[in-house]
């Protein structure tokens, strides 16, 4: 029988690899190239560089010209399965604004509906992306935003009507919901709006429902940029609602009219 190498001599760039995630995960921040290699001992600039750029070819780190070096949203993902305590709805969605964010490199958000109103739960602005509601802010009714319109949508009549006559609506005095809902723009079951308040701006939306709890996760974008990416976007949304309703059905819209 051969003679086995040991892991630390016969595996050393895994073991530095794994250093630097250990370094980069506790900081609990970006480390910038100098602040790893000061905190690596006896790595070579050509081995250290190599590592970073195949950690971030691999999607497992993401560089910053400013910042440094930090943790993507693939590493994070792994945390719900290293705990032991089921991740709460917040932890989910922030987690999957950085995921949404990331992946297209355009703006995102959650909002959940609570006593007849909506409320950003959590988002993120790209750099130089269309600026969105921060968290704890209220989203209003609005008959040209596609997540309201989406979470409208999936509410039984007498409860979307309620929404709808609140202090927190601006929809027009008369209007047909059924008329509005079928006019908006659909695509897999994601509502996709032109903003009448911010000319070429849109959003495309997604409801869910997590344990009672009812919202919708969508992004927010150029209508160019939304056209550039359309199928990518979608194809997000729709499989982060179903990771934020904790299945892979499709939630059943109401069909009544308000």
């Amino acid at each position: 029988m051969p003679k086995q190498a040991s892991t630390k001599s016969a595996l050393p760039a895994l073991d530095r690899s794994l250093h630097i995630l250990d370094q980069i995960v506790r900081s609990q921040g970006p480390l910038r190239y100098n602040e790893l290699r000061e905190r690596l001992s006896g790595i070579q600039d050509s081995s250290l560089s190599r590592i970073l750029k195949a950690l971030e070819t691999y999607g497992y780190l993401h560089r910053d010209a400013e910042l440094g070096y930090s943790i993507t949203a693939k590493l994070r993902d792994w945390s719900p399965y290293l705990s032991e305590k089921k991740p709460d709805l917040a932890t989910l969605a922030i987690k999957e604004i950085d995921q949404l964010a990331e992946l297209a490199q355009e703006s995102a958000a959650v909002v959940l509906l609570h006593d007849n109103c909506l409320r950003t739960q959590c988002s993120r602005t790209i750099n130089e992306g269309i600026q969105v509601l921060g968290a704890g802010e209220r989203l209003h009714f609005e008959a040209d935003h596609a997540a309201a319109v989406a979470v409208l949508s999936a509410l039984p009549a007498a409860q979307r009507k309620a929404c709808l006559q609140s202090s927190y609506s601006r929809f027009p005095a008369k209007y047909s919901f059924k008329k509005i809902q079928s006019e908006m723009q659909q695509l897999s079951g994601v509502y996709i709006d032109r903003s009448q308040a911010r000319p070429g701006i849109c959003r495309a939306a997604k409801f869910f429902e997590h344990e009672q709890q009812v919202g919708a996760i969508f992004y927010c974008l150029t209508v160019d940029a939304f056209h550039s990416k359309s199928d990518c976007l979608i194809s997000a949304l729709s499989e982060a609602a179903m990771r934020l309703s904790g299945s892979t059905a499709s939630p059943q819209n109401s069909s009544s009219s308000s």
